[in-house]
Parts: structure tokens; sequence; C-alpha cells
């Protein structure tokens, strides 16, 4: 029996991953909107984001107005400010939050009608380049091809998908993950530790997502509780940071079940 595994463009991992990325990070445009959350506007990576894209010659505009829960009027206002700022890109740099959003406003920016539209159906379309840069370990959204909206008429979390959906690039860099409080990082650890064991338990697992979820949960069984006592512990968090791409990469290619959708996503 064949199988077949789908990831992202690029992916790069560890210290030095957003200076790695630059060249790539160049090609994309002239003008890139970051969204991301009231949080890590306030410590300052997100100035420190936009500093580089300076350098790189790219100006930013900045979306931070990101709840916990992302709905379709938020996604609205993001894709229209993506439109309305002439940006040629979208980068996600947060939790699962930012970067659901970032994919949401990338897919709405060219299809017509709004998420609900799409509800059971595979986005498909010429999307704007997409980054996504994670600061917790454990959505995973950077390795996926879906993101979770709220309908705001029936307050419905909705799963939308689509292949056009995964980053161009994904930077993954343990260190922003550094601040996240105790709280951010058990919860988005037990997410990822939640995709892996749904990966590793579905009916459409394959050798190498077994490979992954297994890895995973290791990693996080024997990462995460030194994470939780010392954020700081700058191995534990690299570790997290590997294990959370990996469960996100297993339930991309193998399948997250209905605990899945219920689950929180973090706007940090």
């Amino acid at each position: 029996m064949s199988f077949q595994i789908t990831t992202g463009k690029r992916t790069i991992i560890g210290e030095d991953a957003l200076e790695t990325g630059a060249p790539y990070i160049r090609m994309m445009g002239k003008k890139a909107l970051i969204v991301t959350g009231k949080i890590i506007t306030k410590t300052g990576l997100a100035d420190k984001l936009s500093g580089k894209l300076a350098e790189l010659g790219i100006s930013s505009v900045l979306f931070n107005d990101i709840p916990n829960e992302p709905d379709d009027v938020m996604i609205n206002e993001c894709t229209k400010m993506f439109k309305e700022k002439d940006c040629d890109f979208i980068i996600g740099f947060g939790g699962g939050s930012p970067l659901d959003t970032a994919k949401a406003a990338a897919a709405m920016s060219v299809l017509p009608g709004i998420p609900a539209d799409y509800v059971g159906k595979e986005m498909t379309g010429n999307f704007p380049p997409l980054v996504l840069i994670p600061t917790t370990a454990g959505t995973g959204s950077e390795a996926t091809k879906f993101f979770v909206v709220t309908d705001s008429k029936t307050n419905t979390k909705m799963l939308l998908k689509g292949d056009a959906l995964l980053p161009d690039l994904a930077i993954i860099d343990y260190t922003y993950s550094l601040t996240a409080p105790q709280s951010i990082t058990a919860s988005t650890g037990m997410d990822a530790l939640t995709h892996a064991v749904e990966a590793y338990t579905s009916k459409k697992a394959d050798p190498v997502t077994d490979l992954y979820a297994l890895d995973a949960v290791k990693r996080i069984f024997h990462s995460l509780p030194r994470c939780y006592e010392n954020g700081s512990d700058r191995e534990a968090r690299k570790d997290m940071s590997f294990a959370a791409y990996e469960a996100g990469f297993c339930i991309n290619n193998s399948c997250s079940r209905s605990v899945h959708v219920k689950k929180s996503r973090s706007g940090y």
C-alpha cells in the first residue's frame, strides 16, 4: 500500500533560523503584513522582526488584534488590511491563533465569499506567499494545511483545509518561546502531545508519521516538565519546538480526531 507525505515548501529550524531564511523572505516581496498577538508585540519580538525585515529592504505593517480564538470577523479585518496596505506577503508570528489567522487571510485575500463557504471543501488558489514563525511549542500550525476559525453567527468552530495553506517558509526558532509563561507552556505542550497521540492512533497513520509521532511523545515527556519548571532551559525548549513540529507534521499527513477542533488555540 502506498502513502503520500505532504509538507510546506521549506522549513528552517534552529537559533539562527530567521537569518538563514532571510534570502528566501527577500524573494517574497517588498511589503509584509505581520500577523501576531498583543503579547508578542509587548515583548518586543514583533519590533525585532520588523527591524530584520527593514534590513532586508522590506517594509511591514502590523495586525495584532487577535484574541485567543480567531473568528471570521477578525479574519475579514486582517484580509482588509492586507489589501488596503498593498502588502505582497503575510508573516504569521506567534501561537496557533496568529498562524491560523495568517493562513486564513492569505486564502481569503484571493477567494470569494466567507470562510464558512469552504467548510468541507479544499481551499485552493494562487495565495500570496506565506511565512509562519511559531513562538510557542504546541499547535504545529507551521506544519499543517489546516486552520480553525469561529463562525461569529453560529459561534461554531470550523476546521478548514487545503494544501495551498501550507507555508512557503516555516521558521522554527526555540528562543522565541523562552518568554512563554508556564500556563502557555503547559497548554501548548499538551496540545503537541495530543496531536502526536491522535496521529499515531489514526487509521491513516503510516510508517513515517508513526516514527515522528513516537519521537514527539518521547521528547515531550522528557522536556515539557523541564520547560514548565524552568522556562529558560534552552535544551528543553529546543526539544519542545522540534516535538511540536513533528506532531504537526503527523496530523498533516495522518489525521486528527474530533478532540482536535475542540482545543483552544493560543493567541500568544
